[in-house]
């Protein structure tokens, strides 16, 4: 069987979908369908990858590319009109590579990244292929691809309907997005649920066995997504403005947010407790994935608050380590979590619902540990590593004999 998978070759999430299909007879082809000046993610082991312009940290990997840098470098440079001729140009190399390859199956692998339709260059290739080749087109639907994305404005919500139009098989996350896509228009072969990602190392669920006690660990993790840095969907700031308030609740606490250095808005929120209080905070960027594994293993609770998402891996990894969630209450989230029995489900706008949920998880050590348990036990039983990559591979097997 020949994959040609479709996405953004710098995301951590393609690299893990993509290696698990690595040793299973399976010959896989990688497409990075938007131009841009992006790197491979270190973590991408598996495929031949065919990529808009040379990158210097392709290692072990054949890679091809459609232009010279010297030439791409420049026509990113020259704005809009330079990036439409660089994006004909790969899609016509693209066309070529699925002519030559004929792959069985084009997988997108989701469609809003970046805040860019990644599935229409994928169309546009297919309807003008010879007829004699006809690989069967899966998308996976992420995160906001469904429930945000295609809300924005009138044209997103038509190029969504587009696609699922043109699909033959579709996979999303959770119910939510399935329902949408039934909505807008999908009348296809729907293939189940599965993250985004994968499964989750069988390593690090063998680690978090052997991991404190949640109750006994003194850290707390913050996702700093936020609207003030430009993240139309996170909401992190809310939950230092809260935290901001709470020294006497957080005293011997080490609070870690999870932020890049470029997030102004969120660093000058730290600057401000630290200066102002004595909580011991600060943030954390560009982490080795095992080092982010590390710090779930040492932490008792997980702060994610974003007005929508789908099934984020933070929170299957948080999950993983016992570590208790205090999540946004979404339709997609409330499929994983339910409100005071494995986790906390707040409203991410109100300062009330956030210092609720924080209270109560700093003072019931029982209600964190009965989570801790009934996460781990639900990530060995249903998202191990092994558990998905088998129902992945039957899932490929099944389009390919229909």
């Amino acid at each position: 069987m020949k994959i040609l998978i479709s996405t953004e070759v710098s995301s951590i999430h393609a690299a893990r979908w993509i290696n698990q299909l690595a040793y299973q007879g399976i010959d896989i082809i990688v497409f990075q369908p938007i131009v841009s000046e992006n790197r491979v993610n270190e973590d991408l082991k598996a495929g031949n990858l065919y990529l808009p312009l040379k990158v210097d940290n392709c290692k072990n990997l054949e890679c091809k590319y459609s232009v010279p840098s010297i030439i791409g470098k420049t026509l990113l440079r020259m704005g809009k009109y330079g990036i439409k001729i660089f994006q004909s140009i790969h899609e016509k190399k693209m066309k070529k590579i699925i002519e030559k390859e004929n792959p069985d199956i084009i997988h997108s692998l989701g469609l809003n990244i970046n805040w860019k339709n990644q599935c229409l260059p994928i169309m546009r290739c297919l309807n003008k292929l010879d007829r004699k080749i006809s690989p069967k087109w899966l998308y996976s639907s992420w995160g906001t691809d469904l429930d945000y994305y295609a809300k924005l404005d009138k044209n997103k919500y038509e190029e969504v309907q587009l696609v699922l139009r043109n699909i033959n098989y579709l996979i999303t996350e959770c119910k939510r997005d399935y329902n949408l896509a039934i909505k807008m228009g999908f009348n296809k072969k729907f293939m189940g649920y599965f993250t985004g990602f994968g499964g989750v190392k069988k390593l690090y669920i063998e680690e978090a066995n052997r991991s404190s006690k949640t109750s006994n660990r003194n850290k707390i993790l913050i996702k700093g997504r936020t609207v003030e840095d430009g993240d139309p969907v996170g909401r992190a700031l809310n939950a230092l403005k809260v935290i901001r308030k709470c020294e006497d609740l957080l005293a011997g606490y080490e609070i870690v947010v999870q932020a890049s250095k470029r997030s102004g808005v969120i660093q000058n929120e730290i600057k401000i407790i630290r200066d102002n209080t004595k909580l011991n905070i600060y943030s954390i960027s560009n982490l080795e994935y095992d080092h982010l594994m590390k710090i779930y293993a040492e932490s008792k609770i997980f702060i994610s608050l974003t007005v929508n998402d789908g099934i984020p891996s933070s929170l299957l990894e948080a999950m993983t380590y016992g570590v208790l969630p205090i999540f946004s209450n979404i339709d997609s989230i409330k499929e994983i979590i339910e409100d005071n029995i494995n986790g906390l489900l707040v409203d991410p706008t109100s300062d009330k619902s956030i210092n609720m949920a924080l209270k109560k998880a700093i003072n019931d050590n029982v209600f964190v540990d009965k989570a801790a348990i009934i996460n781990k036990e639900m990530i060995s039983t249903i998202y191990s590593e092994d558990i998905i990559k088998d129902k992945v591979i039957k899932m490929y097997y099944s389009i390919l004999e229909n």
